[in-house]
Formats: structure tokens, C-alpha cells, sequence
């Protein structure tokens, strides 16, 4: 973590980057960050709706060098260009991948091979429907670590895969492997 820069950003940069990402947001995902950081938990990035970066710009500043942080989006407009210049200019490039198109667009075989490492944060920030943020959940819960947390936008929760059945007492959630990582009994 670039201590400074992720300072700039929370004090002012991230008012001259187009988008809705709140003070509250940010600190909590820098405390996130920093707790998982304190106890060792790694695992690769990833937000699913990323408009033109504000967000994505901090997760680049709070990962490692060492992880990757994907960003999924349809990119409308101009909007990829614009994410691209937003993480030049106030976060980092380095190990970001951006990946346009629809998610649910994706294979199987497409996200094993986009998120070979699990994910040690999931921030889910596209489509605001519950039937899409559950789609969401579907596609990604099998490719987030144990220790790993989910954010879904504007709720201000954050769901480890354990208890996102309390949200989804019905479903049974794959693993990795497409075996049942577990099933809520109630």
C-alpha cells in the first residue's frame, strides 16, 4: 500500500474523479484492507461495475504489488478510457486487468482462467436489482478465499461465503470445483 497516495485520495483526489463513492465507503474499505493486511490474508481484487474508476482507483491503491485487481464493466461511452486515465493518474496500473463486457456473458472456463487466485475482496457494484446482484453472487462466490470479503454497493455490508446464506437460506452455493460449498439449513 502507497501509504501517501491512498492519503491524497481520501482527503480531495477522489472528488475530481467522476462517480459515487462515499468518505464512509472509502474508510471502510481501507480498514478492510488494513485489517486483512494485518493478518495475513492475500488473495487477488476484484469489482464487478466499475463506471469510470473511483472506486477502483482506491482498490489499486490498497492492494499489494503482488495482487491482481480486476475490474468488469460494459465501459458505455468512453468509459474505459476514462478508468484507464483515472488509475494512471491518482492510483496504479500495475497487475490491473480491466474486462469489458457483461459478466454473465462470461463461461465458466473464461472466470477459472480471469481469477485464478482467490479473491480476498469482492466489491459488487453493478446492477442494483436484487435478481442481478444475486446473479452477481452466483458467477463469484465460488472464486472468493475463506477469509475473503464481499461488498455489495450502497448497503454498507459486507458478507463473508459463509454467511451470505443468511441473505440466501435456499440456495446451495458452488465451490470452485462446482461441488456444494455449503447449503443453509433454515
Amino acid at each position: 500500500m502507497n501509504i501517501q497516495r491512498i492519503k491524497d485520495f481520501l482527503s480531495g483526489t477522489h472528488q475530481e474523479i467522476d462517480g459515487w463513492f462515499f468518505p464512509l465507503d472509502q474508510l471502510i474499505f481501507y480498514e478492510i484492507f488494513s485489517i486483512q493486511n494485518s493478518l495475513n490474508i492475500g488473495g487477488d481484487v476484484a469489482e464487478i461495475g466499475v463506471y469510470k474508476g473511483k472506486s477502483l482507483v482506491l482498490l489499486s491503491l490498497l492492494k499489494s504489488e503482488s495482487q491482481r485487481l480486476l475490474g468488469f464493466d460494459l465501459f458505455d461511452k468512453d468509459y474505459q478510457k476514462i478508468t484507464e486515465q483515472n488509475l494512471s493518474a491518482f492510483g496504479t496500473v500495475e497487475n490491473v486487468a480491466l474486462q469489458k463486457g457483461l459478466t454473465s456473458d462470461l463461461s465458466r472456463r473464461e472466470l477459472d482462467a480471469l481469477l485464478h487466485t482467490p479473491l480476498r475482496f469482492l466489491h459488487i457494484d453493478a446492477g442494483h436489482e436484487y435478481f442481478e446482484v444475486l446473479e452477481q453472487l452466483e458467477l463469484f462466490v465460488p472464486f472468493v478465499s475463506d477469509k475473503a470479503l464481499m461488498n455489495r454497493d450502497g448497503l454498507r455490508l459486507c458478507l463473508t461465503r459463509f454467511n451470505i446464506c443468511e441473505f440466501h437460506p435456499w440456495r446451495q452455493w458452488p465451490s470452485r470445483d462446482n461441488k456444494t460449498l455449503f447449503k443453509a439449513t433454515g
